[in-house]
């Protein structure tokens, strides 16, 4: 299925090479509220795919019925809360090699699209922004529209759904003496890093999708990434709990 993903984004990407059609997402800058209503949009999805990871890792259903979303804080406490023995047994099954190779190759591609549909400076400034909101902690929509400013549609796009998927995970870290709070404190970070990258291939390849009528590839799309995610957060559980039998708090 990953490699569908990446057959689909390598057909349909690169089809807008010799054409002048372009991502178009928003071509004015948006308004204060029309971010806010994006973002909570982005919010709103972010928790319905963390959902979906907790299932699969829990086996059953996070909420009662008619409910879907899980917070990022919810997922982090079940990742770092998970037996050591069977955090090993599915990072050995779902984080092989093949896989992260395939994650990475998907990733590249998405770079180069938004490259094509923005610039090169653009796309730095984008990973800039990135870097800055996640180590000032996120949740700051005044720095997220003072960043929107003069940016192409789909960096504009980028940065709103990814701002809303870190958010997920920064400051859920209650502040702690125990032994594992620097690990725990870790683990958040990598969660939003992780967020980012899931995000980040969601928004380019949904928005290549939109440009094309490709039967059944959006249901190809989500079943992708949804395999990303599990792959991404069994690989941050794993890394936890490395860092806690080595760390001295």
């Amino acid at each position: 299925m990953k490699k569908l993903l990446l057959s689909i984004l390598l057909a349909l990407g690169f089809m807008s090479c010799s054409s002048n059609e372009e991502i178009i997402l928003n071509e004015e800058a948006i308004s204060f509220s029309e971010l806010t209503e994006k973002y909570d949009s982005y919010k709103v999805l972010s928790q319905e795919n963390i959902a979906q990871t907790y299932q699969e890792l829990t086996g059953s259903k996070a909420r009662s019925a008619g409910t879907t979303s899980v917070t990022g804080a919810e997922l982090i406490q079940l990742l770092s809360s998970m037996p050591k023995e069977t955090v090993d047994s599915l990072y050995k099954y779902y984080c092989t090699p093949t896989i992260e190779q395939e994650f990475s190759s998907n990733y590249d591609i998405c770079l180069d699209e938004l490259e094509k549909h923005s610039s090169i400076v653009e796309v730095q400034q984008f990973f800039n922004f990135i870097n800055t909101y996640i180590e000032t902690g996120g949740h700051n929509l005044i720095m997220l529209a003072n960043n929107l400013k003069g940016k192409a549609p789909i960096i504009q796009e980028c940065m709103i759904g990814c701002a809303a998927s870190i958010d997920e995970y920064l400051g859920t870290i209650p502040q702690s003496r125990s032994a594992d709070a620097y690990c725990l404190h870790q683990l958040s970070l990598k969660m939003a890093e992780s967020a980012f990258t899931n995000e980040l291939i969601s928004i380019v390849a949904d928005a290549s999708l939109a440009m094309i009528a490709a039967p059944g590839a959006d249901v190809a799309l989500g079943l992708c990434l949804a395999g990303y995610d599990l792959y991404s957060s069994l690989k941050m559980a794993h890394d936890y709990n490395m860092c806690c039998a080595t760390h001295v708090s």
